[in-house]
């Protein structure tokens, strides 16, 4: 089993958390089944502009000048998507998209990096009068993709973004998606600052997310917050001690609809039929074949 197993119990992360809570059968399927999800423009995506968005602070800002910031990082930001849209090349082939569903993706996507650069420069721009280009950037470049792990609690979580300035430390993660509620992820954000405290001994002082959409949305943190995700943290373990997918009864909701499982639950397609089906239909080779 991918999810492993301290004290007894399953290592959790915010997305099994989340999942669990949106239904307990779904858990089931992905993480004790371990059976694969569909292929999606969406998940495929997201991966693509968090690697985007992890190699942007990376780039030379040599030749920045306050005057010219804007532009440039821009112009990176939309080479770094171009290259990453290439390097995933197969993955997009295997999603069967007309040229222009295609073309649409793209220009979405683009527009999500661009409005996120945007504000980054006009954050940056903020603290001129403290540097150079090359100060006040390198003092704002973050941590990213950190993996924080809590045997105590059984859970992990790689964080997108650690913001260590002046102004404090915010954790930060992206999103995609339409919706841009920041109570939607309140349990994420709650995990990840109890993983930080554990591991550096003091609260964030802030977390949120930058809505690529939109904009950046925050939670204050606390040890309220904190307190959160432990409780949560604690039900979730005593609710998957089982491997029996009878100790994990649907929860039906819309949700269902667009559900990877669906027939599983609603025609009683077998496990074995999904792997079946799921390999001929995407051609992905399943973990027992390798």
């Amino acid at each position: 089993m991918t999810e492993q197993i301290i004290l007894g119990r399953r290592t959790e992360s915010p997305s099994s958390v989340k999942t669990f809570k949106q239904c307990p059968r779904k858990y089931y399927y992905n993480y004790i089944e371990e059976l694969p999800t569909r292929p999606s423009i969406h998940l495929v995506r997201g991966k693509m502009v968090h690697s985007v968005l992890e190699n942007f602070y990376d780039q030379n800002t040599e030749d920045l000048s306050w005057e010219t910031m804007e532009p440039q990082l821009l112009m990176t930001a939309q080479q770094l998507l171009i290259k990453e849209w290439k390097n995933n090349n197969i993955e997009l082939a295997r999603l069967r998209l007309t040229e222009e569903e295609t073309v649409q993706y793209f220009e979405e996507t683009l527009h999500m990096i661009v409005n996120w650069t945007i504000q980054k420069s006009h954050e940056l721009q903020k603290y001129k009068d403290s540097g150079t280009v090359q100060e006040v950037f390198k003092t704002f470049t973050p941590r990213r993709e950190q993996e924080y792990k809590s045997e105590k609690h059984g859970v992990r979580g790689f964080i997108d973004m650690i913001e260590e300035t002046p102004q404090g430390v915010k954790i930060m993660d992206y999103k995609t998606n339409k919706s841009q509620d920041i109570e939607d992820h309140r349990l994420q954000l709650a995990i990840y600052a109890l993983l930080y405290k554990e591991k550096h001994g003091k609260l964030p002082d802030k977390t949120g997310i930058y809505f690529l959409r939109g904009t950046p949305e925050h939670l204050e943190v606390n040890e309220e917050l904190v307190q959160y995700a432990i409780r949560n943290l604690k039900e979730i373990h005593s609710k998957t001690k089982s491997n029996n997918y009878t100790d994990y009864p649907k929860q039906l909701s819309k949700l269902c609809n667009y559900c990877d499982y669906n027939e599983m639950c609603f025609k009683g397609k077998s496990v074995e039929q999904y792997k079946k089906d799921f390999k001929e239909k995407f051609d992905i080779v399943m973990k027992e074949e390798i």
